[in-house]
């Protein structure tokens, strides 16, 4: 019960993540039109409205899709929330959305549909990894072997069929300069 209570009052910024998500998942549930309505397209953002590189971000396709997201979520970024507080944590959620929209936007094949919250994971994993750096603590084997196991199975995530490497890679890569700057 302990963890419990630390976890809703410590980390509410992760919590309120959390909850837009699952909220924005039942009325994808309830409304299947809203995923084509504010998913983000390979195309010009001026074509498909600007707003999409923010809500595809919220929308999941599936629970499974959204349960891994969520528990990603719970697992990193309640440690970069305490690590940097609430402005920058969210400084790196928001900076990581539209770097990962950015990328998508970019680099994927033209005209297929991205949604999810795994670009901003993957910029948590950036933004640890700077956390790390900046710390000096990326020189410890234990630290370097626990980067190495969130990112590798990851990458190998992002190379299967139907998954976004493009969002993953402009969320990572946004995460990880937003995280040195700010770390």
């Amino acid at each position: 019960m302990k963890n419990y209570r630390r976890f809703i009052t410590d980390y509410k910024t992760t919590n309120i993540l959390i909850g837009i998500c699952v909220v924005v998942f039942i009325l994808q549930t309830l409304n299947p039109q809203i995923t084509g309505r504010f998913g983000l397209y390979a195309a010009p953002l001026s074509q498909q409205g600007y707003y999409r590189i923010i809500t595809c971000a919220f929308l999941h396709g599936g629970l499974y899709h959204l349960l891994m997201n969520m528990m990603s979520l719970y697992n990193i970024g309640t440690y970069v929330e305490e690590r940097l507080g609430d402005p920058k944590y969210l400084l790196v959620v928001f900076g990581s959305i539209l770097t990962s929209g950015m990328a998508v936007v970019t680099l994927s094949p033209s005209g297929s549909l991205t949604i999810g919250f795994s670009g901003v994971i993957f910029g948590l994993f950036g933004a640890f990894t700077a956390i790390m750096i900046k710390s000096g603590a990326i020189r410890n084997q234990a630290v370097m072997t626990t980067i190495l196991r969130m990112l590798v199975p990851n990458i190998v995530i992002s190379l299967m069929p139907g998954v976004s490497w493009q969002g993953h890679l402009g969320g990572l890569l946004g995460g990880l300069l937003i995280g040195m700057l700010t770390a």
